[in-house]
Parts: structure tokens; C-alpha cells; sequence
């Protein structure tokens, strides 16, 4: 199945990238471009092997 539109994949992916803020207990600055979830009470972690990042950690 073609696709009318086509559109183009960059460096960015196809979604534009969104900085939020949000709390967090132990995050520092060396965590910095680690990647990041969320956490059962919303609050911000670092990911362990097997997580789906939900994003990168920006200081």
C-alpha cells in the first residue's frame, strides 16, 4: 500500500522532541543523556536493562 504523502524519517525520528519538567528523588547532573521512565508514582528514574525509555535525562 503506497503512501499519498510521504514524509521524511531525519535524525529526530518522526515525532519532534518535548522538554518537561518533572520531580524526581536521585537524579544528578552526571545522569545527564542517560535514558529515563516514568516511574507507578510518576516521578522520573533512570532505566535498568529491559525498560523502554520514555525519554533522556537533560540537566
Amino acid at each position: 500500500m503506497p503512501l499519498d504523502e510521504p514524509f521524511e524519517v531525519g535524525y529526530r525520528g518522526i515525532v519532534e522532541p518535548v522538554t518537561i519538567t518533572v520531580k524526581h528523588q536521585t537524579l544528578t547532573k552526571a545522569d545527564e543523556g542517560k535514558p529515563a521512565k516514568f516511574t507507578a508514582n510518576m516521578e522520573v528514574s533512570l532505566c535498568a536493562d529491559g525498560d523502554s525509555p520514555a525519554g533522556q535525562i537533560v540537566v
